[in-house]
């Protein structure tokens, strides 16, 4: 039987944005943070061009991090930040594939915070980077007998890989990859729209419409 590997993204494609504003919320609640103080921290986030460290931003307002971080897990719900279609997508990856949660984050303990708020996926091979997602699995990738490995995952070899995220720059190394699928997810109001249609990348509003070998 043909085995996949789907790699998945986190933030925007399985993750709520939405977090962040929570977070925040959830210090100025607790005496934590001034509301005032916000105006830049919410600059950096809905700035199109920017991956914010909401962390490193939060210290830079003389905020407790880790007493902002057990806060937010005592009032905000477990998984409360997925995506409607998130879960189910994921049953039926997992149904159809070898799963890998693989992100990309300027601040790894941040992104480690936010992963460890969705304990649904704490089954899921996951793997945290620095640099763009494409680039590193053309680096990583490794072809033997006609089936594809990454060195992510030692000694399994599949006959497809699959990328699934919402950004277009993440997609674009892989295009023209054989046994390869892309998909874009364009999630409203997001980050990273694209600007125009690319060959060999399947565009779809929802994780829903992702379709598996």
């Amino acid at each position: 039987m043909p085995t996949t590997l789907a790699i998945t993204d986190f933030d925007r494609t399985l993750f709520s944005p939405d977090f962040y504003q929570a977070f925040i919320e959830a210090a100025i609640n607790g005496g934590l943070l001034a509301p005032d103080a916000t105006a830049s921290i919410q600059a950096a986030i809905n700035d199109p061009n920017k991956t914010i460290d909401l962390l490193a931003a939060l210290g830079e307002h003389g905020v407790d991090i880790e007493a902002a971080i057990r806060l937010a897990r005592a009032t905000l719900a477990p998984n409360q930040f997925l995506y409607p279609d998130a879960l189910g997508f994921l049953d039926r990856a997992s149904a159809a594939a070898t799963v890998m949660i693989m992100t990309t984050a300027t601040g790894r303990y941040w992104q480690s915070i936010k992963l460890s708020m969705c304990p649904a996926l704490a089954n899921f091979h996951q793997i945290t980077l620095s640099g763009n997602k494409g680039v590193h699995i053309k680096a990583n990738l490794q072809r033997r007998a006609g089936r594809l490995g990454l060195r992510d995952l030692p000694n399994q070899w599949f006959d497809s890989i699959m990328l699934v995220d919402d950004r277009v720059d993440a997609l674009m190394p892989l295009i023209g990859q054989s046994d390869f699928t892309l998909w874009h997810v364009e999630r409203p109001l997001a980050k990273y729209q694209r600007e125009r249609d690319y060959v060999g990348i399947r565009h779809v509003s929802s994780l829903n419409e992702v379709q598996f070998p």
